[in-house]
């Protein structure tokens, strides 16, 4: 930002490739599906040993903040690659409400920066029940 007064910048397409992050996390009838913003490694991607998967959740109170509460971690059952190569499939034995979602890829190219990402399972969708 340097020296600049506001916060606010114009950022313009060079057209250059995206580097290799994570793009989006999505729930699935049977685990989530993580897809990314160029090809992974497909061996890499497919060795479910290589997810580090946990969940947990929190008291809910009157008072602001809770720990984290029966914290678990979960192996995938399976990893499904994508044809194109930028996405994975992690098939997971169980899915529970209530629950944060902690998902830990392994190094799937050159570039990947941020390899962990979140998601806040409150409900299932009618198809996953």
């Amino acid at each position: 930002m340097g020296s600049s007064p506001y916060g606010l910048k114009r950022i313009v397409y060079e057209g250059k490739e995206a580097p290799l992050e994570i793009l989006s996390v999505s729930l699935e009838k049977d685990g989530f599906t993580v897809r990314f913003t160029a090809e992974i490694d497909p061996e890499k991607a497919a060795a479910a040993g290589g997810y580090a998967i946990e969940h947990w959740g929190y008291n809910y109170s009157e008072k602001y903040g809770s720990p984290q509460v029966d914290k678990t971690k979960v192996t995938p059952v399976s990893v499904v690659v994508a044809k194109d190569k930028r996405s994975v499939r992690l098939v997971l034995p169980e899915l529970k409400t209530e629950k944060v979602y902690r998902i830990a890829v392994p190094e799937l190219g050159e570039g990947l920066s941020t390899r962990v990402a979140y998601y806040t399972l409150n409900r299932l969708k009618e198809w996953s029940r």
